[in-house]
This record gives C-alpha cells, sequence and structure tokens, in this order.
C-alpha cells in the first residue's frame, strides 16, 4: 500500500512539475509577440521609409539650382581665312595658318522653379502619402494575423492545461482508492483483482495524460515562436475572462469596417484614385521660370574677334504641352481606372469574407452557450451518481468497473465544460480581432 500511494505521489508530483512556469495572460502574450515579431519590425521601417518619401524635394515642387562649368581646347593644324576688303584690289585676303589654337571656357550658376505644372507636384506627393497609408494599414493586417494566432495557440493551450488539471485531480482520487483497497483487502473486503482494475485505470490516465502534455509542449513550441521567447519556456496561462457580449448581426456588419483587412483595402482604392488624378495631370501643359549668372571667356588665335570676356545673367520662361504621346498616357488613365476597379472589387470580398466569417462565429458562439448549459445539467447529474456509488463502494456494494465508468463520466463532462467555456472566451476574441478591437493602432 504505502509502495502505491509513492508511486502516485511521484506521478503527480512530475506531472505538476510539468506544467510550473511563470504566469501568462493573453494580453501579455500579445504585446510580447507585437514586441519582437521580426515580420512586424521590417513593416515599422518599410513605413518610416514609405513616410520618408513624403517630401517637395522628390516632387519638383521646389527650385533647383546647378552649379555649371565647362572648358575646351581646340588647335587646328591648318587654318584657312578669307576675308572681303571691299576694295577694287585686293578684293579678298587670305591668311593661312598652322597651329591655330582657340579656347573656350565658362562658370556659373543655372536655376529654375515649376510655375505651374498642372498639380502634378501635389498629386504626387497626395499619392506618396496614399502609399504610406497602404504600408500603415497593411503593417496593422500583420499585427492582427499575429494577434490571431497568438490567441488560437493560447486558447488551445489553455484548454489542455484545464484537462491536464482535471485528468490529475481523477489521478488523486484513484491513487487514493487503490490505497482504500489494499486495506480493505487486509480485511476480506476487497479482491486482488479490484486493485488491479484499479491501477490499470490509474496507468490509462497516466498515459491520457503523457499524451495530453506532448500535445501541450508542442503547441507551447509554436507560442514561444511568435512570443519571440525560448522554445522551452513554460507557462502556466491564465483564464480568459470577459465581461463582453458578442455583437448582434447588424453591430457586426457596422463595425466590420473597422477591420484591418478591410482599412487595407480602402487604402488600395483611394491609391488607385490617386493614380488616376495624378495620370491626368499629365496632360496639362507645363510653365516654368529659369535663370543663370555666370562668366564666359573666349580666346582664338586668328579669327578677327581675338578675345572674348562677359559676365552676366540670363532670365526666362518655358512652356510645354504635349500634342501627342501616342496616346500612352491616357492608356495609362484607363489602366490606372481598371486597377481602381479591381480594388473596389477585393474589398467587397473581403467585406464578404469578414461578414461570413463573423456570423459563422456568432452562430458557434450561441451553440456553445447551449452545450454548456446541457452539460452543466449532465454533470449535476454524473456528479450525484457518482456519490451515490461511492457510498456503496465503501460498503463493497459495486466494483472498481463500476465506480470508474461513473468517473470517467464526470471526468469527461467537466472536460467538456471546460473546453467549451474556453471556446467561448476564443470566440469572443476572434470576433474582436475580426472587427479591429485589438489591433494596435
Amino acid at each position: 500500500m504505502k509502495e502505491i500511494i509513492l508511486i502516485v505521489i511521484c506521478l503527480l508530483a512530475l506531472t505538476l512539475s510539468a506544467q510550473q512556469g511563470q504566469p501568462l495572460s493573453l494580453d501579455q502574450a500579445i504585446d510580447m509577440a507585437l514586441s519582437n515579431s521580426d515580420q512586424l519590425k521590417i513593416q515599422r521601417r518599410t513605413v518610416d521609409l514609405t513616410a520618408a518619401k513624403e517630401d517637395k524635394r522628390l516632387t519638383g515642387q521646389l527650385p533647383i539650382f546647378d552649379v555649371v562649368a565647362g572648358a575646351s581646347y581646340t588647335n587646328n593644324i591648318l587654318s584657312e581665312v578669307s576675308l572681303r576688303t571691299f576694295q577694287p584690289a585686293p578684293p579678298e585676303i587670305t591668311i593661312d595658318e598652322g597651329q591655330v589654337e582657340s579656347v573656350n571656357a565658362n562658370i556659373g550658376v543655372e536655376g529654375s522653379y515649376m510655375l505651374y505644372d498642372g498639380g502634378q507636384g501635389k498629386s504626387r506627393m497626395a499619392l506618396l502619402a496614399g502609399l504610406t497609408e497602404v504600408e500603415r494599414a497593411r503593417q496593422k493586417v500583420i499585427a492582427n494575423g499575429i494577434i490571431s494566432a497568438v490567441s488560437g495557440f493560447y486558447h488551445e493551450i489553455l484548454k489542455l492545461q484545464q484537462q491536464i488539471t482535471i485528468l490529475e485531480s481523477a489521478m488523486e482520487v484513484t491513487g487514493l482508492r487503490i490505497a482504500k483497497l489494499r486495506d480493505q483487502q487486509t480485511f476480506g473486503k476487497a479482491t486482488e483483482l479490484d486493485i488491479l482494475q484499479a491501477t490499470a485505470s490509474l496507468n490509462k490516465d497516466q498515459s491520457g495524460l503523457a499524451e495530453l502534455q506532448t500535445v501541450r509542449r508542442n503547441l507551447l513550441i509554436d507560442l514561444n515562436r511568435f512570443l519571440g521567447a525560448d522554445f522551452t519556456a513554460d507557462y502556466e496561462l491564465e483564464a480568459v475572462t470577459t465581461t463582453d457580449l458578442p455583437p448582434s448581426s447588424s453591430e457586426l456588419r457596422t463595425t466590420i469596417a473597422n477591420s484591418p483587412e478591410v482599412q487595407l483595402a480602402q487604402a488600395g482604392i483611394r491609391v488607385a484614385d490617386l493614380q488616376i488624378a495624378q495620370r491626368r495631370t499629365a496632360l496639362a501643359p507645363t510653365v516654368a521660370a529659369f535663370g543663370n549668372v555666370g562668366t564666359f571667356y573666349q580666346y582664338n588665335d586668328v579669327q578677327q574677334l581675338r578675345e572674348l570676356q562677359t559676365a552676366g545673367f540670363t532670365l526666362g520662361l518655358s512652356a510645354r504641352y504635349s500634342l501627342n504621346d501616342g496616346r500612352g498616357n491616357r492608356k495609362q488613365i484607363q489602366l490606372a481606372q481598371l486597377e481602381g476597379e479591381v480594388a473596389a472589387l477585393k474589398m467587397d470580398q473581403v467585406v464578404a469574407d469578414l461578414v461570413k466569417n463573423g456570423e459563422q462565429l456568432l452562430a458557434k458562439y450561441y451553440l456553445t452557450q447551449d452545450q454548456l448549459k446541457l452539460e452543466a445539467e449532465n454533470l449535476t447529474t454524473y456528479e450525484q451518481n457518482m456519490l451515490k456509488l461511492r457510498d456503496l463502494f465503501a460498503n463493497g456494494k459495486v466494483n472498481e468497473v463500476t465506480i470508474r465508468d461513473a468517473e470517467l463520466a464526470v471526468i469527461q463532462s467537466r472536460n467538456t465544460i471546460a473546453t467549451l467555456e474556453v471556446l467561448e472566451s476564443q470566440i469572443l476574441t476572434d470576433l474582436a480581432i475580426l472587427m479591429g478591437k485589438v489591433a494596435p493602432q
């Protein structure tokens, strides 16, 4: 008897130590995952990069100044210059010269500024802002996906954790019953078969416990991957409690617009509209102002103009209007319009899928509620039956198999209730994620 009790205590100690870990709530798990996600870090930098491109220096809206300089040297092997004298004799003078040199040099500053471009600069700036909005929306979608994955693993592990706790309690009861059977055997009120059957039940529970712990361990590895923690880290998960009620069907359809997936689709539509506007501005004329200031030097060997030096400035305006570009820009407008139509269709599809998923979650929630009520009634019946059978078993009026069947009914009912309660919490969390109530802003 002492040996069996020692075995049971050892088994329980091992199972309890296997579950010992630091407390972890769902909110803490989500915060860890969002803080340590490499994918989210990359996307945050992508948002920073896209936002940094919203600069007038990249859209042609600021003046441009350049320092220009040039120099050239020419050496002609033979140069011949013929000059009219406008006299009877000689009417012309011819000058032949070898190795004629010519030097040119200039340096100055040139500037230009677009006075009117049909709104192309502002349109490009708006498009860059739209692209930043897309990346921010994509960041929320990535975060929402991480939250959904962490929530899924968390609730699955929580189910197993509760099942393990219930099974450990049942094993403790079985171990005490084995000890009592040993006492009864001493007085001839129990047989070796009763003890063997109880021991077999304990062994079966131990095997089931090992399976649950293996599944839990594998899920913890997946969870730790998202948390950015060591794969061997263990946790004691806290139950998820909420006072929120599930949304009505109409509320679900109204708030679905807050979903990151919908916001990303909407941002895509706005970018498509901005691309159309930008393409259209390319059809407008452009007017630019330009000017330069500098100095010029020229030296010639045999020309009448021996040397020239100038210093001054030039101001002017230039206008440009494209009469015909092969209708390429109009084709680009058509393509941008098609992209806008595709983006609108995608958003409709996203909304339809989210509404469908939400309606399925609502239906699953109400089914879970009904199942919980029925199982609570079943558990009350099973527990009353088990208590009566335990009294009969104590008096030797029922055998081990009968009491074991009653205990199994209670264990299974408690497991079912624990699983349904976690499922209820998971559904409410999934609904909150779907409606964009959990994603960080």
